[in-house]
């Protein structure tokens, strides 16, 4: 059943729907946060410590707009069709959670192809906070997205990222806690 959901939910990025104009924004960071290795590997001047920081702070906005796209496509779901159908918070919450999947995928294998100027050790670590960064933000679309009408959705989600990212700039960290913390209060919701 999710994996139908999740192949309905590519079919109606398709039509033109709101889903559809927020669907092209997490593949240009994408495509943008990949891009930012192959020019670093051109222009020497730039400290690699720095490519890396917009490499992972791109990704982060490719999930960022994942997210909003996962909030898009519940507002487009044909609900007097998801009425009649069996089915219930979690097969919906498993069908995005595999299109999560599958775009955390890309990205880190994208950063793992584009990332050349690294080390091994370097890169590991930069993969290993990413994959969970970026699945944490989008896992908080999707929850926002089943608990709350799809304009709220959005602002909370925003919302929330901007509160988490200013926590970390004024204090290390305290950012990535508050995004967990986030995630597992809406997870309690959903």
């Amino acid at each position: 059943v999710a994996v139908a959901l999740g192949a309905k939910d590519l079919r109606l990025t398709r039509r033109p729907t709101a889903a559809r104009a927020r669907a092209i924004a997490p593949l240009l960071f994408g495509v943008l946060s990949v891009a930012v290795w192959w020019n670093a590997g051109n222009l020497t001047e730039i400290p690699t410590e720095l490519v890396r920081f917009v490499a992972f702070g791109l990704a982060l906005v490719a999930s960022a707009a994942f997210a909003e796209w996962l909030i898009a496509l519940a507002s487009s779901d044909p609900s007097p069709l998801l009425r009649g159908l069996p089915l219930g918070a979690g097969d919906v919450w498993l069908g995005r959670a595999l299109l999560l999947i599958g775009f955390v995928g890309l990205v880190l294998a994208g950063q793992a192809v584009g990332a050349r100027p690294l080390a091994v050790g370097p890169l590991q670590v930069h993969l290993i906070w990413l994959g969970p960064a970026s699945f944490a933000v989008g896992l908080l679309g999707i929850h926002y997205s089943l608990t709350l009408p799809p304009t709220a959705a959005a602002r909370v989600l925003v919302l929330t990222l901007s509160i988490a990212m200013a926590a970390s700039i004024m204090i290390p960290l305290l950012g990535w806690v508050l995004l967990l913390t986030a995630v597992i209060h809406s997870a309690r919701r959903v």
